[in-house]
């Protein structure tokens, strides 16, 4: 099973492969330990932005970016290791920066 960092709160843990990034922040309840929730405004449709994350390591452990992905990010100026973690499948090893901002 992949195994998800998420920075700086340090949370970690192993799920299942194919799992977006946004459930596995739910599943290891981001909330509760770090206080931290990543928003998802358009209920995971890829129409909003707000759950950008920054891709620390791991980046060829994920799943390909969509064209929709990548114009979403491009048009609200997002930096080249930012992914929407709605969109963003873990296929292996990954550290993951997301600090509330």
């Amino acid at each position: 099973m992949p195994h998800i960092k998420f920075m700086p709160c340090g949370l970690e843990g192993e799920v299942a492969e194919g799992t977006t990034i946004i459930d596995a922040s739910e599943e290891l309840d981001l909330l509760g330990v770090a206080g931290l929730e990543i928003p998802d405004g358009c209920t995971r449709q890829c129409e909003c932005c707000t759950c950008k994350v920054r891709i620390v390591e791991g980046w060829d452990h994920l799943s390909e970016m969509s064209d929709d992905e990548n114009d979403l990010l491009a048009d609200n100026g997002a930096e080249d290791d930012d992914r929407l973690s709605c969109q963003t499948k873990i296929l292996g090893d990954v550290v993951v920066w997301f600090d509330g901002t």
